[in-house]
């Protein structure tokens, strides 16, 4: 009987699917083209969570559960107005490559618009537009990424692999048997003592 519960919990344990994985990321330093200066601390950076429910490692747009860049929530847009609305167009990471994304903005009204435009798809384009108009005064701003820009990205919660964690079980399960086997008396019979 113990070996069928062994081997029902080794089963089960195997076919348990990772927990949702969490990152945060950033790209830091930026070219101004409209004013045409560096600006190392300039950043455009946020949070993102997903599970890859189809296991091709990667993480896909509608493998997200939750997306934030630069303090704006674009998982949760609600549905856009022709006052108001953000979105993702684009979202894909893979292990070892840089994220891949592509947000959008827009407050529209009498006093004051904006339109802001974040993608990290195209290198030579620029990473975020943000367009701001307010009472005739209006600013345009191109941050262009170079070499200089750099890119982080880092689990919130390291992930242990399914097979290291299976290997750790296994390992307690053996230890925890060799215990109770050395703690049973040992029965030892002497024949011919007579």
């Amino acid at each position: 009987m113990r070996t069928i519960l062994f081997a029902i919990t080794l089963l089960l344990a195997a076919s348990c699917r990772a927990d949702m994985q969490h990152f945060n990321f950033e790209f830091r330093g930026f070219w101004d083209a409209n004013s045409n200066y560096w600006s190392p601390d300039q950043t455009l950076g946020g949070t993102f969570a997903g599970d890859d429910r189809n296991a091709d490692q990667q993480i896909s747009q509608d493998e997200l559960t939750s997306l934030v860049v630069n303090g704006r929530d674009y998982y949760s847009c609600p549905t856009p107005t022709p006052q108001a609305g953000c979105g993702i167009s684009y979202f894909a990471y893979q292990p070892g490559d840089v994220i891949k994304l592509h947000v959008w903005e827009y407050h529209y009204s009498y006093e004051f618009s904006a339109v802001i435009d974040y993608q990290t798809l195209d290198p030579a384009q620029a990473f975020m537009n943000e367009g701001y108009l307010a009472e005739e005064h209006g600013v345009i701003m191109n941050w262009m990424p170079t070499l200089g820009t750099s890119y982080f990205l880092v689990p919130t919660v390291p992930e242990p692999s399914m097979i290291a964690m299976s290997l750790l079980g296994l390992g307690l399960l053996g230890t925890l048997r060799k215990r109770r086997r050395s703690r049973q008396p040992v029965c030892q019979e002497t024949l011919g003592d007579a």
